[in-house]
């Protein structure tokens, strides 16, 4: 599913330190512009961390850039999933505690481990010296390739995993972008005539 406007996604948490003691909640808004990306691109994200109800500091914003593919069998009785992390940065964000503040930031669409990782496979297309053009979101019968960018909250003080602010955004990588295709094809339309 490709949605070419910009798409925000929100957690709003009540947040509780060291599990027990209430400290008001936090809000985290992302947005990116579209989901539909290609291997190699950048993804601007805008990031909005609303704490003005909360009593604890946020300090700090971590990014994910999921990959996973999920194997099953033919007769669909067992499933084999595999997560990789492509992605993973830490950054430094201040927001205290009754106050509002915005990020951006931008990550690339690349998998660095891929290439070196399948450096000793025989490779029947020599023509492809980048592994990560193979692995676009697909959804068939025996294989599934998903993308997803997970965005977290971190406070001043221990929050367990179940009281962070958090969000996945799901991403659809293509081959082709929708645009670069219907060029591709008035091109090829204007050539036949």
């Amino acid at each position: 599913l490709v949605l070419n406007s910009p798409v925000m996604f929100s957690s709003c948490v009540n947040v509780h330190n060291w599990g027990f003691f209430q400290k008001g909640n936090t809000i985290l808004n992302a947005s990116y512009p579209s989901n539909n990306y290609r291997i190699g691109d950048v993804i601007p994200l805008t990031i909005n961390v609303d704490n003005s109800r909360g009593l604890l500091d946020v300090i700090q914003l971590k990014i994910v850039l999921l990959r996973k593919t999920t194997f099953t069998k033919i007769n669909q009785a067992e499933k084999y999933p595999f997560e990789k992390v492509i992605f993973k940065q830490e950054y430094n964000f201040n927001v205290p505690s009754r106050t509002r503040n915005n990020f951006s930031c931008a990550i690339t669409v690349r998998d660095t481990d891929l290439k070196a990782n399948y450096q000793e496979v025989y490779n029947p297309y020599p023509f492809i010296k980048d592994f990560n053009s193979l692995m676009p979101s697909v959804d068939s019968f025996t294989m599934k390739n998903e993308y997803s960018i997970k965005i977290s909250c971190y406070f001043n003080s221990y929050v367990t995993h179940g009281y962070r602010p958090r969000v996945i955004m799901p991403l659809s990588i293509t081959h082709q972008l929708l645009d670069d295709y219907r060029l591709e094809k008035k091109e090829q339309e204007d050539f036949e005539n």
